[in-house]
């Protein structure tokens, strides 16, 4: 697992936020149950982050938000459908997941790849999105950057 830590402004004050996310070598050690839970876990952590360091706003629609839906903006669990097993578990990192409303937000109108990109690197940076994206499994190289 890699783990870096960032600054953020948390009511006021600058903290270092610890970002973290899952490597291809992980996923050996991972049993059935820590599978089943990464996900949750994920969106637990999620909704923190989006109730203390960033704002609780729809990238859609611009509403605030409470119950939300998870999206994969910047790779979709489509764009890995080829990868065996365990392996699509590594697009489920807060890089790349995004809190939107069900509907119509998630479901008929979601966001561009690179509206994604670009949300994602206002809070993270882009050295660290490249650095988590880079670090993908991809076959023949990774995707174009956004």
């Amino acid at each position: 697992m890699i783990q870096t830590t960032i600054p953020v402004q948390y009511k006021n004050e600058i903290y270092r936020y610890n970002v973290e996310w899952l490597e291809f070598d992980d996923l050996s050690l991972m049993t059935g149950d820590t599978l089943t839970a990464w996900r949750p876990n994920l969106k637990q952590k999620l909704n923190w982050v989006f109730g203390n360091l960033r704002p609780r706003i729809c990238l859609v629609c611009g509403e605030p938000f409470g119950v939300f839906d998870m999206h994969e903006g910047i790779l979709s669990r489509n764009d890995v459908r080829g990868w065996k097993g365990t392996k699509k578990l590594l697009i489920m990192s807060e890089l790349n997941c995004i809190p939107l409303h069900h509907s119509p937000c998630h479901m008929d109108h979601p966001p561009s790849r690179e509206a994604a990109w670009e949300y994602q690197m206002e809070f993270y940076g882009r050295d660290l999105l490249e650095q988590w994206y880079l670090s993908l499994p991809f076959r023949v190289g990774p995707p174009r950057l956004f």
